[in-house]
């Protein structure tokens, strides 16, 4: 069996590194595709590279000692962390690395106890003869166990040396007793190797029993309130990160954040996931959101050039750009006027009370009608504000808008909204084209 299972850990453990690296190549081209969880399959190809190696070195040291355990219980801890620690992929072959584990360890003969051992002869230079089921030696106050065939005392019951009882017949703790402790030594092994594998996986996830309810609830904008996360937009996250990534992950890094901008575009990751890819700026400043599957429908119905807001649980910088992980949709408003540059607005005039709209037809480039609070600035003129504002102000806008049940859904699609002025009885009428 120590021949068997050496073998099979020796195969197991060939095939654990081909699983390995392939692991490491689906991690290095989500690297390259700027996916979501590229890092932990990397980390997770590494694991799975050094558990092989260790399987197949520990596997030829079991195949040449034939009385040591220790190399069996070695590829059993191999076996159990190379399945946490290497990937869906490693922990296939793993299994088998553990079948070899367990047979290398219970197939292992124990060492006889040589301070013990008697240096009279053997029995085949004793006369025959049996005494109580063991061969009577010459000198008649001794025999031979004829399990372990050392020479004992002619009145023992049980051999010192193989514990094999002479009025019995049979080992009080023979092979088989001491392969079962064997296998319950590998069991033992196997769930302290599991037990740390554990502690390793919630260790690097930075897993805290206390917050665990709350961490279900990231990334859901309908469980968990506003208040706890901190509104930016991603032309300000994209800002941030370019000047000192850093200070940027100190900032935005440890909390849950709303984040708001432009489509650019809205695209699949490497694991088929979808990602909404924000402007922050220039062409190729972009800040990526990376949703579960669980948001597929919502990320479906999105369009380019649409506002949008994502409530996203974590942030990190890759190659340059900031990546948001655990998002789901927070709310989706009409279409950008583009940059400040670009903003082809129109004036409006206050209204009392929404009775009416009547903006005039001049292009006001850079204008934005409101500032962060929607307040006015002067008596009857919009804020100065330029328009990158507008995602941050979708959500308000939009609730502002649920409340005015006369708003026809055609001043929706053309993105009119009268926003209601705080402290004070005018309206203001808001274009996003």
């Amino acid at each position: 069996m120590r021949i068997a299972g050496g073998i099979i850990a020796i195969i197991a453990g060939l095939l654990a590194v081909g699983a390995a690296i392939f692991t490491l190549g689906i991690g290095g081209l989500g690297s390259a595709l700027e996916a979501e969880g590229s890092d932990t399959i990397l980390y997770l190809g590494y694991g799975g590279i050094f558990f092989s190696f260790a399987t197949v070195v520990f596997a030829s040291i079991a195949l040449g000692l034939r009385d040591r355990r220790w190399p069996g219980f070695a590829l059993v801890a191999c076996a159990v962390l190379g399945a946490v620690l290497g990937g869906t992929f490693v922990a296939i072959f793993m299994v088998l690395t553990f079948i070899g584990g367990l047979l290398a360890v219970i197939g292992t003969v124990p060492p006889r106890n040589q301070g013990s051992e008697r240096t009279l002869p053997r029995h085949e230079e004793f006369g025959a003869g049996d005494y109580e089921g063991g061969t009577e030696g010459s000198g008649g106050d001794e025999k031979v166990c004829p399990q372990c065939a050392e020479t004992v005392k002619s009145a023992a019951q049980i051999c010192r040396f193989c514990g094999y009882s002479f009025a019995g017949g049979g080992s009080l703790d023979g092979p088989s007793q001491s392969r079962m402790r064997n296998a319950l030594l590998a069991g033992g092994v196997a769930v302290a190797a599991l037990a740390v594998g554990g502690a390793v996986v919630a260790a690097s996830n930075g897993f805290d029993p206390a917050q665990a309810d709350e961490n279900l609830m990231v990334g859901d904008p309908a469980n968990e309130a506003i208040g706890s996360a901190l509104e930016v937009s991603a032309s300000e996250l994209y800002q941030a990160y370019s000047e000192n990534e850093q200070a940027a992950q100190m900032r935005y890094g440890n909390r849950p954040l709303i984040v708001s901008g432009r489509i650019e575009s809205i695209e699949l990751d490497a694991v088929d996931e979808p990602m909404v890819i924000l402007s922050a700026g220039d062409t190729f400043e972009t800040v990526t959101l990376h949703f579960g599957s669980t948001h597929s429908s919502e990320t479906a119905a999105l369009k380019k050039a649409q506002l949008f807001t994502a409530r996203c649980s974590s942030i990190e910088e890759i190659m340059g750009f900031p990546q948001l992980s655990g998002c789901a949709p927070f709310a989706a408003g009409a279409k950008s006027q583009g940059t400040n540059d670009e903003a082809s607005l129109r004036d409006t005039d206050l209204v009392d009370g929404g009775d009416y709209i009547d903006p005039s037809e001049d292009d006001v480039d850079g204008q934005h009608f409101t500032d962060k609070g929607l307040e006015l600035i002067g008596e009857w003129e919009a804020a100065m504000q330029g328009c990158d504002y507008a995602a941050e102000l979708t959500p308000q806008i939009e609730a502002a808008c649920d409340k005015l049940p006369w708003l026809t859904r055609e001043m929706e699609k053309e993105g009119i909204c009268v926003v209601p002025v705080p402290d004070s009885d005018a309206s203001m009428i808001d274009f996003c084209m």
